[in-house]
This record gives structure tokens, sequence and C-alpha cells, in this order.
């Protein structure tokens, strides 16, 4: 028996917390850190996401009914964990997934409309700066509050969003800040669409003019390398050789894993994120692009049998070339 004690205005009241409620506690808190921080190594734009459900069936059932209490204020913990962090606080999460972003300028201001999904409340981040603050904001079609949270921000709930505003200014800038996460990018300029972005970090140059000659149709070459490493568990290592061309998507691919292998890790140049089904969403640019997905069995291996993962585009019907390469090394 342990005795703490609480303050309440002038008066001190002892409180009694059994001993084995607060290794319960200490239990509870580093079951769902290691839980979370299983995750690893490589790029911050390449979550990898888990089924929502995985938690709940590893859970000990005697816990089951302190999960809730557990994870008071730390709900960040449901979302993909960003890979290469260790899990700690709500920053080694990705817990807002931004659709494609739509610019539309001339000179005197910027409309932009973007979506937005959103697993738990939290901030997402606007378009624009102090200089440029969003004005005539709407959030699925009502106001919506901007405040300055390291940028334009709106404060959301979990659900998905159809966000619209408009920049104002005296002269068009030469560049305008735009959120680091946010990968896909539909600019206009005087009505005329930019089809090749010029981009540096979350600064956006505006006005530059599309390449002479046509613009590519959008066509993607998809190639697969596989490693199996033998182990307890067994170890398979997934690279997805991507050449893009035509204009920037989001493309799904999958599933990319074969069955019995749970993933660990995903490292790719463009935001990416594997949902529950084993699908690899990508918000792709024209070029080239290596994406490197680790995963563990999830049980001893019998045989294993990889396809080659299909391609799905939202946006448009682009047809897909595909290669297959497996490795197999079983040097342990």
């Amino acid at each position: 028996m342990l005795t703490v004690f609480s303050f309440f205005s002038h008066f001190r009241v002892p409180i009694r917390i059994p001993a084995r409620i607060l290794m319960l506690g200490a239990l509870l808190s580093a079951f769902f850190s290691i839980n979370a921080a299983s995750a690893a190594e490589t790029h911050k734009t390449a979550p990898v996401s888990s089924s929502p459900s995985a938690t709940e069936l590893s859970l000990p059932p005697a816990l089951q009914n302190w999960r809730g209490w557990a994870m008071y204020r730390q709900e960040f913990r449901a979302c993909p964990l960003i890979a290469g962090t260790d899990g700690a606080t709500g920053e080694d999460f990705l817990c807002a997934w931004p659709g494609k972003l739509s610019l539309d300028a001339d000179g005197k201001g910027a409309r932009l409309r973007q979506n937005w999904r959103v697993e738990i409340a939290g901030w997402v981040p606007l378009p624009g700066s102090r200089e440029y603050w969003p004005q005539e904001v709407r959030v699925n079609g009502a106001p919506g509050a901007v405040v300055d949270h390291e940028g334009p921000a709106l404060w959301l709930q979990p659900g998905r969003y159809e966000i619209s505003a408009y920049l104002p200014w005296q002269e068009r800038p030469q560049t305008l800040t735009v959120p680091e996460a946010v990968g896909l990018i539909e600019l206009r300029i005087d009505g005329k669409t930019v089809p090749h972005l010029q981009r540096e970090g979350g600064e956006l140059t505006l006005g530059r003019q599309a390449a002479a000659g046509t613009v590519e149709a959008d066509s993607l070459e998809l190639r697969v390398f596989r490693k199996l490493r033998d182990g307890i568990p067994a170890e398979l290592t997934t690279e997805l050789h991507l050449h893009i061309s035509g204009k920037a998507r989001e493309i799904s691919l999958g599933p990319v894993l074969p069955e019995g292998f749970s993933p660990l890790a995903l490292a790719a140049p463009w935001p990416a994120r594997l949902d529950a089904e084993n699908r690899l969403q990508v918000q792709v640019q024209p070029g080239n692009a290596v994406l490197t997905l680790s995963a563990r069995a999830t049980a001893p291996l019998k045989q294993v049998a990889a396809h080659l993962p299909e391609q799905e585009n939202a946006e448009t019907n682009a047809e897909a070339n595909a290669e297959a390469g497996d490795t197999n090394d079983t040097g342990g």
C-alpha cells in the first residue's frame, strides 16, 4: 500500500492506492509504449499503419477494461507511427492524412481547396503565412476558425473534411508556404495549369511555366524485388521501384505483403502509408523513386507465395507495366 497526498485548496488529503493498481498502470503504460514503437527506421513521411484491431487482439483479457484509462490523453497512439521515431510523443504519429491541394492563383490572390482525413482531434495546417493569411475559410461548407499554430491551422475533430480558403495579396509572391506534409499539389496560374512544379521544402514557387512540348500521359512502371531472410522470425524486405510520368497523383498498390507477414517499417521519398489491408497508398510525382518495406513473419514459415502488387489509381485509369524480381537469402 502506497500513500500519496492530494491538495485541495489548503487541505492535504491522504489517498491510499494499492500497490497492485500502481503496478497495473505501469504495465499498461509500458505495453502501449512498446506496441506503438514497433515500427522502425527510415523516412519521416512514410508511416506504417496496422489494423485498428491488432492492439485489441494482443491485449491480455484481464487488461481490456483498463484500456480507456491507460490511453487517456494518449489517443494519438492509435494513429500510424512515423518511421524513424520512437513513439514517445504525439509528434511521432501521423493522425491526419492530406488529399490533393488545388491552388488557383492570379495577380490578386489564390483560391485553395483540399480534402483531409483526421484520425483524432488535432491541428491541420493550411497554406499561407502571417503575410498571406487564409481568408474566407470553409470547412465542409461551414465557416472555419483559423489560428496561428506554427502557421495558419485549423483544429478539427476526427472525420473527413473538404477545406477551402482564399489567400489575398497585392502582388503575387515568388513563393508560397505550403505544409510539407502535403505531397499532391495542383497549381494553376492565371487559369493555366503548371504541370512541373518547383518546390523546396515548405516553399512552392508560383508561376513556373511548363516546359516546351506536350505533357506526358499518366503512366506507371513498377518493378518489385524481395529478399527473404530465414530466421526466427523470418524477415522480408520488399523494394518497389517506381517510374512515374504525367501529373502528380495518388495511387494504390497492393497487397504489397504476402499472407503471414506483418509490416515493420516503410521508407519512401514521397508521402506514403500502408493501410490495414496491406495496400500501399502513395502520393507520386513525375520521376523515379524506390520504396522499401520491411516485414516479419507472424508464424514459422512452411512456404511463401508472393504476388505482384496490383495498381489502382482513383484519378486515372493509367496502365501499369510491371516486372518482378525475387531474391531469396537464407543465410540467417
